[in-house]
């Protein structure tokens, strides 16, 4: 039983266990119907519609998985780590919402006090966070808030590019493509305010290196010698203007994100076009590894007016369900 008397905890050593839960899974539905664990459903690796589980997120058994507090056998909360410093927070209900989420603070606090990250409905993660930062002395910094959008048909781009544009074409990112990968992912952290100037290139690499691996990054490339302001700056049969990658996803969905353009290659219709393009081919079943896909699920930042436009032109829509992020830092 929990302190709180009325409520008791669950934990979860796998996501099948998770899923397995009657109870739990009731709370996850309920949210996925507004858009709140459409992140989850994509980490945990499920099909929006079968709900088939596939290997743990983390595999590690000594690490928290996901837990789940009850009230009068209702799943009123529920907490689940996408890696080991990472957690995603359900929407909380209940006699006392405060009090959940509390509760689940409380619970990750035993196996993950070194908790970088924390997502979810803005309401209940801030109020985990100030939970967290009283009870180890940390700093909590606000990260960015997000938009979640869903689309089932895609409208590309019209063909007629800016003035300054050149046509370009998307392709996998293979090895020779980590040294871009790694700069895009830094740049990308900063400009979204999930990162800092002090994350190392090492760091960038390793991640990018891990992506190109998975075959989950895609890169808009286009001619630059065939003219315009990029042939006399940068001439490349293949310069990579812009990025997009599968962020995960299950059997019939999958998110996209990372959406990254250099401030030089902006406004001239390379990431729509990229978005779109490999938006077309999962809904078409032309993407090797993501077959039958039924829909394509992404965040946007809630102030970035111009991003929101380019997804929602290419038939994104906006389901008003809002995410936030907050980091911890060691005071």
């Amino acid at each position: 039983m929990h302190p709180h008397s009325r409520f008791r905890t669950v934990e979860y050593a796998t996501s099948e266990e998770l899923l397995g839960d009657t109870y739990a899974r009731r709370l996850l539905e309920e949210g996925f119907d507004n858009h709140h664990f459409i992140l989850a459903f994509a980490h945990l690796g499920l099909s929006e519609t079968t709900g088939e589980a596939k290997s743990d997120t983390h595999g590690d058994s000594n690490k928290l998985v996901a837990v789940a507090v009850f009230e009068e056998n209702e799943a009123v909360g529920i907490v689940y780590a996408t890696d080991e410093t990472r957690i995603h927070i359900s929407r909380c209900k209940g006699k006392n919402p405060k009090a959940v989420v509390f509760a689940l603070a409380a619970e990750v606090m035993k196996s993950m006090r070194d908790l970088g990250t924390a997502f979810g409905p803005p309401k209940e993660v801030v109020m985990f966070g100030h939970f967290f930062k009283e009870s180890l002395g940390l700093n909590l910094e606000r990260g960015l808030t997000c938009l979640s959008y869903s689309l089932t048909e895609v409208k590309m781009p019209a063909r007629k590019l800016p003035a300054k544009a050149l046509p370009g074409t998307l392709r996998i990112a293979n090895r020779n493509d980590v040294a871009t990968v790694a700069e895009f992912y830094a740049k990308f952290l900063i400009d979204v305010n999930l990162s800092d100037k002090e994350m190392t290139m090492k760091t960038a690499v390793k991640w990018a290196a891990k992506e190109v691996e998975r075959e989950s990054i895609f890169l808009w490339t286009v001619d630059s010698r065939s003219g315009g302001e990029l042939a006399s700056v940068t001439p490349s049969k293949n310069l990579v203007v812009s990025m997009v990658s599968i962020r995960g996803g299950g059997k019939d969905f999958v998110r996209v994100g990372m959406v990254y353009t250099p401030k030089r290659y902006r406004r001239c219709g390379y990431a729509s076009n990229a978005v779109a393009t490999l938006c077309r081919d999962a809904l078409e079943g032309k993407l090797e590894n993501h077959k039958g896909i039924k829909r394509i699920v992404l965040l946007a930042d809630e102030e970035n007016k111009t991003s929101r436009g380019i997804y929602e032109t290419i038939g994104f829509i906006n389901s008003h369900s809002r995410h936030t992020h907050i980091r911890f830092r060691k005071a």
